[in-house]
């Protein structure tokens, strides 16, 4: 970061240039901005601001032996056991007579299928409709006045000149001076 200048603030007599009061400018945390873009705030809320880093401490001593902890869940299920022996098939049973198709009947007559009529003749096409009159136009809207070009405005003060006290009403005039120190 380049060297920066220090200022001090002091409040001169408008007239005269002597210098009537030395100000303590009062500041905040997200006035005061870092090198790297952030507030002194920022850093603040970030907990980064911190000191140097201490020297190691001496180890602690040993502490004594704890209570003994509960005993353990129960362990896990045992494999299950050998599979029996598969006992005898049963003896089949007789299969019983098998009943006989019966015949099939006859088959009935086809019916009579009618007879297709001939395609009838087309008809002609309609007469088209007229199209409708236009309708009529509407009037135009009335424009309005253009209004006349206000007054130019007086110069301002260079604004080295300022106002100080407990409020602006009784505030006295003075000039601002930012001195490099």
């Amino acid at each position: 970061m380049a060297d920066l200048n220090k200022v001090r603030v002091q409040l001169l007599d408008s007239s005269t240039g002597a210098v009537l009061q030395e100000v303590d400018v009062l500041t905040s945390a997200n006035s005061v901005l870092f090198g790297d873009g952030q507030t002194f705030q920022q850093k603040l809320d970030a907990g980064v601001l911190r000191g140097a880093i201490g020297p190691k401490g001496d180890a602690g001593a040993v502490g004594s032996q704890g209570i003994q902890g509960k005993n353990g869940e129960p362990g896990a299920k045992g494999d299950p056991g050998i599979q029996g022996l598969k006992g005898d098939t049963g003896a089949a049973g007789s299969q019983g007579i098998q009943g006989r198709n019966g015949d099939s009947g006859a088959k009935g007559d086809p019916g009579i299928q009618g007879l297709k009529g001939d395609t009838g003749a087309m008809g002609s096409q309609g007469i088209q409709g007229k199209n409708g009159e236009p309708g009529a136009k509407g009037d135009p809207g009335i424009q309005g006045l253009k209004g006349d070009t206000g007054a130019t405005g007086s110069q301002g003060t260079s604004g080295e000149v300022v106002k100080v006290g407990t409020s602006y009403a009784n505030g006295s005039q003075v000039k601002l001076f930012l001195k490099i120190v």
